[in-house]
């Protein structure tokens, strides 16, 4: 917006296609005001001569188009965008524009002037289509507008209007009439009379009369090519500035990619020392895991053999009572046989003394 108030409308034209080009980036619905931004690039553009490029925008825009966005914005953009077909010779694409523009401005109650405006414009498209009937109602239309209340700059456009008629049905002596109407209705305003400057020339030219021709044809030279300095020295300049642009843009992919590949060494690293740590983390975790295991285990067969042993014990303190009994027993068992030792021993000397003392009847024979 600045710089196209300071008259820079290339640079402006740049930052618009920009700023709209990362919003589409980013995302449209982010960006309430971007049916705005399509409209100021292609007015840019436009104000450039870059029609081509403006075409694109204003038919994006105007398909983005809704009740927010300013009415009268629209119906200019309109008509815009139908002088940018007509300059690409798309006459019909610019009347469609025109009366559509018209069409807008009844049922949005825009203002009227943007109407008549889109009236007016579409004769430059039918003139070139050979459409005489329909650029004759749009001259009577503007020409009777033009007298309630008069206004000469209106009278000088019908007045050109109907001298390009003639002049295309090679009705020079009338062309010329309304030609010279139309530059008596300027008056000061030479600036709009280049074209009727060449028509007044063109007409005394076919007329025979070269030397009345010549001055209208210096004067629209003159001015014409004041004017094309004035939209090449635009152009160049926004082709510089795009030079320009681009040449930024490139840098700072280099550097987003320069910067890419590092992010990506350094994620790259990152993962790296991420998996080590991860594997050694998982080694640490794992040999862990494995050391409890075994704690576990022999903590297992530590209780396994305690129970063995406990067991063993409590078999050995048995096999002690019972060898304690045993032993009891036995000793009980001795003193028994040692009584009984005793008591055959005393049997047999009984016995012995017995044999002694009674004789037997063998022990009589013998005797």
């Amino acid at each position: 917006e600045m710089l196209n108030t300071i008259d820079d409308p290339a640079g402006a034209a740049l930052y618009c296609m920009n700023s709209v080009k990362l919003q589409e980036e980013a995302g449209l619905q982010y960006f309430p005001s971007v049916k705005t931004f399509y409209l100021t690039t292609a007015e840019m553009l436009a104000r450039t001569r870059n029609y081509r490029e403006s075409i694109d925008y204003y038919n994006l825009a105007l398909k983005l188009k809704d009740s927010t966005t300013d009415k009268n914005f629209i119906a200019n953009s309109m008509n815009t965008l139908g002088k940018s077909y007509h300059y690409f010779k798309k006459n019909d694409s610019a009347v469609l524009a025109y009366q559509q523009c018209m069409k807008f401005v009844k049922e949005s109650g825009a203002q009227e002037d943007w109407y008549y405006s889109a009236s007016d414009n579409r004769f430059e498209p039918y003139l070139e289509l050979k459409q005489y009937d329909s650029c004759k109602k749009i001259a009577d239309e503007l020409y009777a507008a033009a007298n309630n209340p008069r206004d000469s700059m209106m009278l000088m456009s019908a007045c050109h209007m109907y001298s390009r008629i003639a002049i295309r049905n090679k009705r020079y002596e009338e062309g010329l009439k309304w030609s010279l109407q139309s530059e008596q209705y300027a008056g000061n305003a030479k600036k709009f009379l280049i074209a009727v400057y060449y028509d007044i020339a063109y007409c005394y030219e076919k007329l025979g009369q070269n030397d009345k021709a010549l001055p209208y044809f210096r004067l629209n030279k003159k001015m014409t090519d004041r004017r094309d300095s004035i939209y090449a020295k635009a152009s160049s300049e926004f082709l510089n500035a795009k030079t320009e642009f681009l040449k930024t843009q490139l840098k700072y992919k280099k550097l987003s990619q320069e910067n890419s590949t590092q992010v990506w060494i350094r994620n790259a690293i990152i993962g790296i020392g991420v998996f080590i740590s991860g594997f050694i983390i998982f080694y640490q975790l794992r040999r862990r895991k494995k050391t409890e295991q075994a704690r576990e285990e022999a903590e297992k067969k530590s209780a396994y053999f305690q129970d063995k042993y406990q067991n063993a014990e409590e078999q050995l303190a048995g096999f002690r009572n019972k060898i304690d009994d045993y032993t009891l027993k036995l000793d009980t068992l001795q003193d028994e046989l040692n009584k009984k030792n005793e008591n055959s021993a005393s049997a047999e000397k009984i016995e012995s003394l017995s044999k002694q003392i009674i004789l037997t009847d063998k022990d009589w024979d013998v005797f």
